[in-house]
């Protein structure tokens, strides 16, 4: 028993135990802490991953900007602070690594590309910016029943394109340059209320009924 002992030896003891714990204690805090800013800069660089190219951001903030985005019926999470207002002369849009909650905007599971592109009836009026064909990832393009006029730009890059939307606008021109790599399964163009020519549906792929 301590009792029976030198009560500076179990004194000294005591303080020895309590040592060891306050250092195992410490250790113990020191690995969570490890862990905690381990995960914490995981986080950080998924984050930073999440965000698209800044070609991609550009081209979808020229899009908004030449078709009135401000005045679109649907503009969800395109600008900072809530709605973006018709009234604002210049709107602020969200941060980078946000495009992918922005309306009408579709990304890969890894949210790194645009891979769609859903704007279809939502009072888009003007015309569609050349920096679209930075779109090189895009496999839906879909535009139609808006108020667009000009030309289309072309998309010679999106290899993976399936899905071409761009009718009931007053779009001028023919069908736009698109990758000769690709298989289309649906088109859907008028120009001055005919299709485009059916050579280029059987060429690239089977039409779709859209």
């Amino acid at each position: 028993m301590l009792l029976g002992r030198d009560p500076r030896r179990a004194a000294v003891m005591c303080s020895s135990r309590v040592l060891r714990f306050a250092r195992s204690g410490e250790e113990r805090l020191n690995m969570h802490m490890k862990r905690a800013i381990s995960l914490f800069s995981v986080l950080l660089i998924n984050l930073s991953d999440a965000a698209i190219p800044d070609n991609e951001r550009n081209a979808l903030v020229e899009i908004f900007q030449q078709t009135h985005g401000e005045n679109w019926v649907h503009n969800d999470n395109w600008c900072y602070g809530g709605p973006c207002s018709p009234q604002q002369s210049t709107n602020s849009f969200n941060a980078p690594g946000t495009e992918c909650t922005w309306y009408g905007v579709k990304c890969d599971a890894l949210e790194q590309h645009v891979t769609g592109l859903q704007l279809n009836l939502n009072n888009l009026l003007g015309t569609l910016p050349a920096s679209v064909e930075s779109l090189c990832s895009v496999a839906l393009f879909n535009v139609r029943w808006n108020t667009l006029s000009g030309e289309l730009p072309p998309l010679t890059c999106a290899t993976g394109l399936q899905i071409y939307l761009a009718d009931g606008n007053a779009i001028s021109g023919g069908l736009p340059p698109i990758s000769s790599h690709i298989g289309l399964v649906g088109i859907c163009c008028w120009e001055q209320q005919n299709y485009w020519p059916h050579s280029f549906a059987g060429r690239a792929g089977k039409p779709a009924t859209v």
